[in-house]
């Protein structure tokens, strides 16, 4: 964990700190340091924190299933990750944020797929998510254009 960085930075690093700190919404101080597509970045912000948050929830009914979702477990976790560093690049306005949230994009859309192999669970809530997040990191990226 990153406790008091020392950047000076207009106090940037003290807001990511917080983050890390686990103190509050990370992304409350979003507003203001979007690329200029400041609402398809926040919409992309939260559909990425809520994809993320529904992927890890797939991982862990399925490790209490039996069976083998090993395949669909690497996509969930990859997603995950994906959304989070997506969610967190667009939220700081970072300039690979559009690069990110297009990878994002494919890494719902694979989650997406391996979902529709497993018809014998509901995973509906993290389709959704999925659905969600790839739309939301869509339209950030075509609004930036910067990818």
């Amino acid at each position: 964990m990153i406790q008091g960085s020392t950047i000076h930075d207009g106090g940037r690093a003290a807001k990511i700190s917080t983050w890390w700190d686990g103190i509050g919404d990370p992304f409350a101080w979003r507003a203001g340091h979007g690329s200029g597509a400041d609402d398809s970045a926040g919409q992309a912000v939260d559909a990425c924190v809520a994809c993320y948050h529904q992927c890890r929830e797939c991982c862990y009914a399925s490790l209490m299933r039996e069976g083998d979702d090993s395949r669909a477990i690497e996509r969930w976790l990859d997603c995950a990750a994906l959304c989070m560093t997506s969610a967190m690049l667009i939220a700081r306005g970072s300039d690979l944020a559009a690069a990110a949230a297009t990878l994002c994009v494919r890494a719902c859309d694979r989650c997406l797929d391996e979902m529709d192999h497993l018809s014998d669970c509901p995973w509906d809530d993290c389709i959704a998510a999925c659905n969600k997040a790839a739309a939301g990191c869509r339209e950030f990226a075509a609004a930036s254009q910067q990818f």
